[in-house]
């Protein structure tokens, strides 16, 4: 279903505080532009071991008895650990706050990627046959239009930043643009010389604050321990940045 935007209904407010654009530029104290961007699927679930994953799920259940029952309207079963981040898009900060048990369909909701991901394939009609109204609409009371209205938001901002991944890569396969694996400040002055070229734009992950997983027992060896590990995957992806 097509809606105008002009009478379009309003769409409730998502349940995430991930920035609308996940790329933004600065300039970083050598003088540099620094473009800096949220890796896709960049999140403790993706960067731990099954094991670590399984203990700190473990560890959120001790700390709240009532983990079983999602918040949603008819209390679906909770199995999906939610992460919840806060960003700063000041000092380009992804915060880590807290978690909690959410249903498959809120977290769904929550999650940007997986909402592409299912209009993609709506799109080019390899969505299997659903048996019943999805969550939003049978649970959270979204109607028809208001879906419409998010899968259209939804995929004009992919569209948005796939182009601007585009021109990064164009960029940096002119020699204009370097993908550094890290935010500036973690490397040595001789690793940022080798990285970035005068004149280039550094497209640089957001950097990172665990500090909060102390809530859940983890020392602060730890923690730094787990974000130096996200800093990694991130980098592993920055080495293929169209696949973001």
């Amino acid at each position: 279903m097509s809606v105008s935007p002009d009478h379009a209904p309003v769409v409730p407010p998502l349940p995430t505080d991930e920035p609308a654009v996940p790329s933004d530029a600065a300039v970083g104290a050598s003088g540099c532009t620094l473009l800096y961007v949220l890796p896709k699927r960049w999140s403790l679930f993706y960067c731990l071991t099954k094991t670590q994953w399984q203990k700190l799920r473990d560890r959120h259940k001790n700390l709240y008895p009532d983990w079983e029952r999602c918040s949603c309207p008819k209390g679906c079963k909770a199995d999906s650990l939610d992460e919840r981040w806060n960003y700063d898009k000041v000092t380009h900060t992804k915060v880590f706050v807290g978690a909690s048990f959410i249903c498959k369909g809120c977290h769904w909701l929550k999650s940007l990627p997986h909402r592409i991901e299912t209009w993609l394939k709506q799109q080019t009609g390899r969505l299997p046959e659903q048996s019943k109204p999805p969550h939003i609409i049978d649970c959270l009371g979204w109607s028809q239009e208001q879906v419409d209205v998010l899968r259209q938001r939804d995929l004009r901002l992919h569209q948005v930043e796939s182009s601007r991944l585009q021109r990064v890569v164009q960029q940096a396969q002119q020699g204009k643009a370097t993908v550094v694996p890290s935010p500036v400040e973690r490397l040595s002055p001789a690793e940022v010389s080798s990285f970035i070229r005068p004149g280039q734009v550094a497209v640089v992950p957001w950097r990172l604050d665990l500090s909060a997983l102390s809530r859940y027992g983890y020392s602060p060896a730890e923690i730094e321990a787990f974000e130096r590990r996200m800093y990694d995957v991130a980098a592993e992806r920055m080495a293929s940045i169209t696949s973001w």
